[in-house]
């Protein structure tokens, strides 16, 4: 089993355009505060949503950055009589990004739109004020990414 470098930013742009899920880390002392979230992406920016209140809330209003972590395609391959011959294909990203927190609602709402559209296909969606009032938004600027991806 071989692996590859992801170098070219175009390759991995287009896993952060497929997929709609990441593992997210956050520090909390002792150790990083692990969890998935799905997001939307868009011109080097993931957009994720949350509850206002929480332990996520809570770490998000107080972190200036975050890692993460996207995988596609992941699959078992090879021989299953054999299982030291097997191995994991896949497609993977690792970055950090600085978080901000949106506050106006008609960035809100592009958000919202942009982690629908990226999960199910649709958007333009209109939120109510009191709708908007009820969720967390992040938009989470990527400064490092590397990416990984396994040949057979």
């Amino acid at each position: 089993m071989s692996y590859e470098r992801l170098t070219e930013f175009s390759c991995m742009e287009k896993i952060l355009k497929e997929n709609y899920y990441c593992t997210i880390a956050l520090e909390e002392k002792p150790s990083p505060y692990l969890f998935a979230m799905n997001y939307g992406y868009e011109e080097k920016n993931l957009y994720f949503h949350s509850s206002p209140k929480g332990k996520k809330a809570g770490l998000f209003r107080h972190s200036r950055f975050l890692s993460f972590w996207i995988a596609k395609d992941v699959r078992l391959w090879g021989n299953p009589q054999n299982p030291c011959a097997m191995n994991m294909l896949y497609e993977s990203l690792t970055g950090k990004a600085a978080v901000d927190i949106i506050e106006d609602n008609k960035q809100k709402t592009h958000a919202l739109n942009l982690i629908t559209a990226q999960a199910t296909g649709s958007s333009g969606f209109e939120f109510s004020s009191e709708r908007l009032d009820s969720v967390l938004i992040l938009k989470a600027t990527i400064i490092e990414i590397t990416g990984k991806r396994s040949l057979n």
